[in-house]
């Protein structure tokens, strides 16, 4: 028998215990270094995004509400944000325009003055443009469509 390296219990038997925590340490540190080479592996993909809010969502006619979008996509350096709106059943129309060159996406601001009865409809689009002088458009995202009641 071997003395004074404590791999044993004083009654003779193997000290389980021990072993199961190293078998659990090998265990989270092999899934701990699959995880890491599965992120590494991955293809790096581009972050787009677009947001809208319109305040407040019922008003009188005459009355204004304020509109916030923004958006953006990092794959692309030229690119617009723009607002368009709709009246009823109306076809869409843009009413406004932020161009952006960084790839990062601007905020759009305005404040627009509702002087009709109805429902007025409002969404941003993320467009793509092929260059800085070509100003040939591309949809790359639509946000949400934002119903605001006029009364």
């Amino acid at each position: 028998m071997r003395g004074g390296s404590g791999a044993r219990d004083p009654d003779g038997r193997k000290n389980v215990k021990r072993y199961r925590q190293a078998g659990r340490r090998v265990a989270v540190l092999g899934l701990t270094g699959a995880a890491v080479v599965a992120v590494a592996a991955s293809p790096a993909f581009a972050k787009s995004d677009i947001g809208l809010s319109v305040t407040p969502r019922v008003v009188h006619a005459g009355q204004s509400v304020h509109v916030n979008a923004s958006g953006g996509d990092d794959a692309y350096s030229s690119e617009e944000l723009c607002l368009d709106a709709h009246l009823g059943r109306a076809a869409w129309h843009t009413v406004k325009c932020v161009s952006e060159y960084r790839g990062t996406g601007g905020p759009l601001l305005d404040t627009i003055r509702l002087t009709h009865r109805g429902n007025e409809s409002f969404r941003a689009q993320l467009l793509r443009l092929s260059g800085t002088h070509d100003r040939n458009r591309v949809v790359d995202r639509t946000s949400g469509t934002i119903v605001v009641t006029v009364r």
